[in-house]
């Protein structure tokens, strides 16, 4: 619109202010007469808070889209600040700050379930310790008394190495399935 400052419409005859009327037409008005703004229409408090609080270069980018003008081309800050603008404007629910607490609340959870699947490990592995030392303790002591029968038997008779390694067998195997068992309680 600045060429309005450069005529000087005092010296024009009626046909070259009608073709200098109709030259701005083309130029400048024929995209209005598709998309009109009025203070009613929903972008328009949206496009005025953009010019105030940008300038009117951005602002020309945030109704360019919104209007559907022209092919959104990001080539500059104020383009990619308008189309931005426009975006959320006509996608408010999601809207960055919407898709930041969205994206905190998804962390939150996930955070949580850590913790609780921590929790559980945890519980799991001192049950299985508790039960790794019962475990140990009885086979220390089935040892001991296994032990201590070996050498009353080698004392009072001299059996066969067979018997002595089956005896230690049973003592073994008996440790063995008390673990098992408490394997399988402290897993379900």
């Amino acid at each position: 619109m600045n060429q309005l400052d450069t005529f000087d419409v005092k010296e024009w005859t009626a046909q070259v202010l009608n073709q200098q009327i109709a030259s701005l037409q083309r130029q400048y008005f024929s995209s209005l007469t598709q998309q009109w703004l009025w203070s009613g229409h929903t972008s328009s408090l949206a496009l005025v808070h953009c010019n105030e609080n940008y300038d009117a270069s951005v602002a020309t980018y945030f109704i360019n889209a919104i209007l559907g003008k022209q092919q959104i081309q990001i080539s500059n800050k104020d383009s990619l600040i308008g189309s931005v603008l426009a975006y959320e404007f006509l996608m408010p629910e999601s809207t960055l700050e919407s898709r930041s607490k969205h994206e905190i609340k998804a962390m939150e959870v996930a955070k949580d379930n850590v913790l609780s699947t921590k929790s559980k490990i945890t519980e799991d592995l001192e049950n299985f310790k508790s039960n790794f030392t019962d475990w140990l303790d009885l086979t220390k002591a089935n040892w001991q008394e296994w032990k201590q029968e070996e050498q009353d038997n080698s004392n009072n008779s001299h059996d066969s190495n067979g018997m002595n390694l089956l005896s230690l067998w049973k003592v073994l195997g008996q440790g063995y399935l008390i673990l098992k068992i408490h394997i399988k309680k402290s897993l379900g």
